[in-house]
């Protein structure tokens, strides 16, 4: 596996190409929300847990720009919102984890 190193105020272009499977594309919306530019993300697997962190995510302000059945293209939030709301992980540890984070 090839690994990279990305630091602080640098810039990231390209495409990856990552497994269909739950966590990887949970990691992959997280990282739409910190990308100032569109973020498109394809061959999704949506299960509830993914749907919650999506809606989750879009109260920290991501912004879908176009969603379909397999894919989806996402905005991130510069600078991302302090979220007042109630977030529910209906028992999801990864979005209580990121959400109190």
């Amino acid at each position: 596996m090839n690994k990279i190193s990305v630091l602080p105020g640098s810039t990231l272009n390209g495409e990856i190409v990552i497994p269909s499977s739950k966590p990887h594309i949970q990691r992959a919306l997280l990282l739409a929300l910190l990308n100032q530019e569109a973020t498109t993300v394809n061959n999704i697997s949506w299960c509830t847990e993914t749907e919650d962190l999506l809606i989750a995510l879009q109260q920290f302000g991501l912004q879908i720009l176009d969603r379909s059945e397999n894919h989806i293209i996402l905005k991130g939030a510069h600078p991302i919102y302090h979220c007042n709301g109630i977030i529910n992980a209906n028992g999801s540890g990864m979005l209580f984890r990121i959400s109190v984070a």
